[in-house]
């Protein structure tokens, strides 16, 4: 009996190649993975598109290399398999990785080394291309004696390993923009755990000098309102950091303006899978997580580093890999959630099961799928669809209590505006009410509401005016009201602030139309010489104020009131306090501690809870009779934090003292 080989000719290999790969980058990683296969620990792939038509790739790995024998019974043999059954990391199972380079390239050179042998060898289809050969013509790889290509150094520095060098790649209709985010393609097709891509990719002759970059995941996990993982502490250690951390709560409906990530183990287990009539137990590892908001600009401010405003960032997937390589794209389709907040979760799943040796492989054909009625997968969708429903629930969970938040601040600020109407008309109780105490009071309901939705205002700030050459007492009031009292930053306007909007007319229309406009607003005008009146932005200021705002909610700190304080503001209401002369005595101390007093009383209202308002200062100074009965200085009844930061923001008593510990 004769037997007969299978051989296979150049059409069958290019028909291979372009059904196995559905675009260069996939082609690519299929070869990266290759290197891995052969126990390298680094990867190095260079990409010369200067000449799109005529493109380079160059691919180097570390691994073991190949012997001549190895060439010829491995890599020649398409489909042979070459994972020996105890290997558990390997990620080729078909032995017909390797046609991704015919999928590249119809020139391409293989240059392997082991510790024994070092070899070269051409593979040539342009003949089969350009018709000199027919497409039925055999297909042969020629070992010859050397080649150079690009990067050749990093290859000789290894002691073994491979390098592949691909000549004539079309790169033609690939814009640069998908070149730009190759480094994320890359991170996405690999879970990247110890082991080590770099990418080198040269668009100009500049580019010629500049370094590889180590491909890097690039997940937004600071835009997380909740993560579940079950991975190796010590490996998720940075993401585990982040419980507690603060992020902008961009889908707020309450004034709220930050919620808190969590993340949690997660410690279910998936059920076993039956195969062929075998039981595998599932053990998926990794992490699924909700994003907090995907509005792109406002997930960029929480993530700036990683959340990029472009269309190539995959914030509503859940990748699975096998043996560290991605065989699942996406399985949320088969989970079959169809809640609006579904579309926030994204996640990472290592399960290696899906590739046992001991059972069937459960990739398609086209190496880029896997086999959806295969029992593994079904138990691995059950598991994802728990974790991703507990998810869902906790972000609408997080949500209606934010609604609720929302409702009782409005019952609050109903409440706040009703006791200051109230307080209006006591005031005016057995005296005539005029057409200006109408006004007044109408004024003071109506500015309570946000005209564009007709909802009772619920935030409370406080907006400080003063020129930026005039600073202290804004500086004065700021740093005592965070770092005393406690309240947050955010609570408090004034454009000097470390962080404050640049001075221009256009911005700083916009931040007073939203201060004074949309929000409950204390303001100070803090006027400590005739710069005030000399700037058009203070006559902003104050001019927006006096239009919009309840007369009695007027701080005013000045020092020479006849000459440095505007017409228009000494006819409103205010609590005032005269500093001519700024040294601390009884009426100054009294008249500071009754304006911060009036302030914490007003920011208080942002705090539905008693236990969290922030306690006032005690004005009650004895007199000079009481202290000289009680033998005690005027000094020992102030408090120690007012004059504090009073002498050292205003008076400038600074003498080696920091705000920390005036």
């Amino acid at each position: 009996m004769t037997n007969y080989r299978f051989t296979f000719g150049y059409l069958a290999l290019k028909m291979l190649g372009k059904t196995l790969y559905s675009n260069p980058f996939a082609a690519l990683s299929e070869l990266i993975a290759n290197g891995f296969d052969a126990k390298a620990d680094s990867v190095w792939a260079y990409i010369d598109i200067r000449h799109k038509e005529n493109a380079e790739i160059v691919v180097i790995d570390n691994g073991s290399g190949m012997s001549d024998t190895t060439v010829i019974d491995k890599y020649l043999q398409v489909g042979k398999k070459n994972r020996p059954d105890t290997d558990k990391e390997m990620m080729g199972r078909k032995g017909i990785g390797k046609l991704a380079a015919f999928y590249l390239s119809n020139k391409y050179y293989l240059i392997t080394k082991t510790k024994e042998e070092n070899n070269v060898y051409e593979i040539d289809f342009t003949h089969h291309e350009d018709g000199t050969k027919s497409e039925d013509d055999d297909t042969y790889m020629t070992k010859i004696d050397s080649v150079s290509f690009p990067n050749q150094d990093i290859y000789e520095k290894n002691l073994t390993g491979t390098a592949l060098y691909m000549t004539n790649v079309n790169f033609v209709g690939y814009g640069e923009k998908t070149f730009s985010v190759l480094e994320g393609e890359l991170a996405e097709l690999f879970s990247l755990s110890s082991k080590k891509i770099y990418l080198k990719i040269i668009n100009n002759d500049e580019a010629l000098d500049k370094d590889f970059v180590l491909v890097r995941k690039k997940i937004a996990f600071k835009n997380m309102a909740k993560i579940y993982y079950n991975l190796n502490d010590e490996v998720f250690k940075d993401v585990i950091a982040l419980n507690g951390i603060k992020i902008k709560n961009a889908e707020m409906k309450s004034k709220d303006e930050t919620v808190k990530i969590n993340v949690e183990r997660y410690t279910s287990k998936p059920d076993s899978a039956v195969v062929n009539g075998k039981e595998i137990d599932i053990n998926p590892v990794g992490w699924i997580g909700i994003h907090q908001t995907i509005n792109r600009e406002k997930a960029h401010e929480n993530d700036p580093d990683n959340f990029i405003k472009s269309k190539f960032y995959h914030f509503n997937k859940i990748r699975i890999y096998v043996r560290g390589k991605l065989a699942l794209e996406n399985i949320l389709p088969y989970v079959h959630n169809t809640q609006y907040y579904s579309n926030y979760i994204e996640g990472e799943i290592n399960c290696d099961e899906l590739d046992d040796n001991r059972f069937p492989d459960i990739a398609s054909s086209s190496r880029q799928d896997i086999d959806k009625n295969d029992d593994r997968f079904i138990k691995l969708v059950k598991f994802v669809k728990e974790i991703v429903n507990a998810l869902v629930n906790f972000k609408d969970n997080q949500t209606k209590k934010d609604d609720d938040k929302k409702r009782t601040q409005q019952k609050n600020a109903v409440r706040t505006l009703s006791s200051d109407v109230d307080r209006a008309l006591r005031s005016r109780k057995g005296k005539p009410i005029g057409d200006r105490d109408i006004e007044e009071i109408n004024h003071t309901i109506t500015n309570s509401f946000e005209h564009v939705r007709d909802l009772v205002k619920t935030e409370y700030v406080v907006f400080l005016s003063h020129r930026r050459i005039d600073r202290k007492i804004s500086d004065f009031l700021y740093n005592y009201l965070i770092s005393v009292c406690g309240f947050d930053s955010s609570a408090i306007f004034y454009t000097s602030k470390s962080g404050g909007p640049d001075e221009s007319v256009s911005v700083l229309e916009q931040q007073i139309n939203e201060t004074l406009t949309s929000k409950n607003t204390y303001v100070v005008f803090c006027i400590e010489s005739p710069n005030f009146m000399e700037s058009q932005f203070c006559m902003f200021e104050g001019g927006a104020a006096w239009a919009v705002k309840q007369k009695d909610v007027i701080g005013l700190i000045y020092n020479n009131y006849d000459n440095y304080v505007p017409d228009y503001l000494k006819n409103m209401h205010k609590l005032k306090v005269d500093f001519n002369n700024p040294q601390i005595n009884r009426d100054l101390y009294i008249s500071i501690a009754n304006l911060l007093n009036s302030l914490i009383e007003y920011l208080n209202r942002n705090y539905l809870n008693e236990a969290d308002k922030k306690s006032f200062i005690d004005v009650n100074i004895p007199n000079d009779y009481e202290l000289s009965i009680q033998g005690k200085n005027i000094e020992e009844f102030y408090n120690a934090k007012v004059v504090g930061y009073w002498n050292y923001y205003v008076l400038g008593k600074r003498s080696g003292a920091s705000q920390d510990n005036v």
